[in-house]
């Protein structure tokens, strides 16, 4: 009788104890899942990054011919005005 009775609450825990790992499961599982999309994110931040570098230096290179055109212009402006 006290045997059963303490077989049948060791049955319980047990039960308890398997949802319990079921559940760890899942939330291992669901972990997984978000540092997956955490390394994406990562890697399309990184590309973005070398995206956004390389647009900075197309800004220089083109700063750079505006300058040199403008100076250029103005030599020519300054000769033609000192000349005539």
């Amino acid at each position: 009788m006290v045997g059963d009775r303490i077989e049948l609450r060791f049955e319980v825990v047990e039960n308890k104890l398997t949802r319990f790992e079921g559940l760890f499961e899942q939330l291992g599982q669901r972990i997984l899942a978000v540092e997956n999309r955490l390394s994406h994110l990562e890697g399309l931040f990184e590309q973005m990054d070398r995206r956004v570098s390389g647009l900075e230096q197309l800004q220089r290179q083109g700063l750079g011919i505006m300058m040199g055109t403008w100076v250029s212009l103005m030599l020519a402006v300054l000769g033609l005005y000192f000349k005539g």
